[in-house]
This record gives C-alpha cells, sequence and structure tokens, in this order.
C-alpha cells in the first residue's frame, strides 16, 4: 500500500481530470450524440406503448430468450433491450468518478512496481501514458464488438480512452515523486 501514499495526489487529479475530459466530451464536445440512431416517431410511439404496458422493469433484455438461441437460430430480430430506470445523472456521475480513481490507482500500482523514485518524464510518461491507454481505450472494444456498437462508436470510444491514458499518464509524470 505504499504505492497509495506516494502517489495518492496523482491518483486523485488525474482520476478527477479524466472525469473532467469525460464530461466535458460528452456534454460540450457531444461528439457521441450520433451513436445511437433514432426511430421513426410512429415506431418510437408503438415501442414505447408496449414497454409501458408491460410494465418492463429497468434492465438489459435479450430477445429471443438468448438461452434459446444455443439450440436454434431465429428468423426474426435478434436483439438487447436496455430499460433505464428514471434518470439521475448525480449516481452515473459519481460511479464514473470511482471507476476513474480505480483505474488511476491499478495505473499507480504498476508505475509504483515499474518505475523508482526520481523517474524522468518521459519514462514515466511512457509507462503511465501506456497503462491509462490499456486501462481507458481497450476494455470496453470486446463488449463494443459483441454487442454491435456503431463502427463510429468504437472508434470514438476507443479515441476517448486514449485522450484519458494520456491525460493521466501526463499527470502521474507531472507528479512522479521524487
Amino acid at each position: 500500500m505504499a504505492f497509495i501514499i506516494d502517489l495518492w495526489l496523482p491518483i486523485l487529479l488525474s482520476g478527477v481530470a479524466v472525469w473532467f475530459a469525460s464530461a466535458l466530451g460528452w456534454m460540450l464536445l457531444n461528439h457521441h450524440a450520433k451513436d445511437f440512431k433514432a426511430l421513426a416517431p410512429d415506431a418510437e410511439r408503438s415501442l414505447t406503448a408496449v414497454l409501458a404496458s408491460h410494465n418492463i422493469a429497468p434492465g438489459v433484455y435479450g430477445y429471443p430468450d438468448f438461452k434459446a438461441l444455443k439450440k436454434a437460430p431465429t428468423k426474426g430480430p435478434i436483439g438487447l433491450l436496455r430499460v433505464w430506470a428514471p434518470l439521475n445523472m448525480a449516481k452515473p456521475m459519481l460511479f464514473s468518478v470511482l471507476w476513474f480513481l480505480l483505474t488511476a490507482t491499478a495505473m499507480a500500482y504498476l508505475g509504483h512496481a515499474a518505475l523508482p523514485k526520481g523517474a524522468e518524464f518521459a519514462k514515466v510518461m511512457q509507462v503511465m501514458g501506456t497503462a491509462g491507454v490499456l486501462g481507458f481505450a481497450f476494455g470496453g472494444v470486446v463488449c463494443d464488438v459483441w454487442f454491435q456498437n456503431a463502427r463510429r462508436a468504437m472508434i470514438l470510444n476507443f479515441v476517448d480512452g486514449v485522450v484519458y491514458g494520456l491525460i493521466a499518464g501526463a499527470i502521474f509524470a507531472w507528479l512522479w515523486p521524487r
């Protein structure tokens, strides 16, 4: 746990900085606005009415039942339905910053094991930036592939992760113990 004592400030600052970068990207730049297709208005009304009439609880549903897909392929549409609870922005924002802090903590553990105190900025940036890119960019790719996210969304998610990793890496390099 010595790494937390030595690196608490870059852990905290990089987690918060990545959270701000994420928030700016999603809200100010709005570069993920085209990640989701809109239904035609009549289809949206019909689907909303059907879902409301069945009182479907929040969750992620596969249809047809994904257990049945192993037995026989289906001819109809196959998909996922994600039903959200009423949106409360505070909870996802809190969990996002906690996840970024957890990733920064894992980065700190790796950096503490791999780099000596007093390491030069460039070397710390190389190691910690790579760790950050691995932590922020690569984890979601498999889910993006399996759940058939649009190629544009996959690329943007990956680019976001690279940016977050480089931000975190730069903060660790700047504040690396001397």
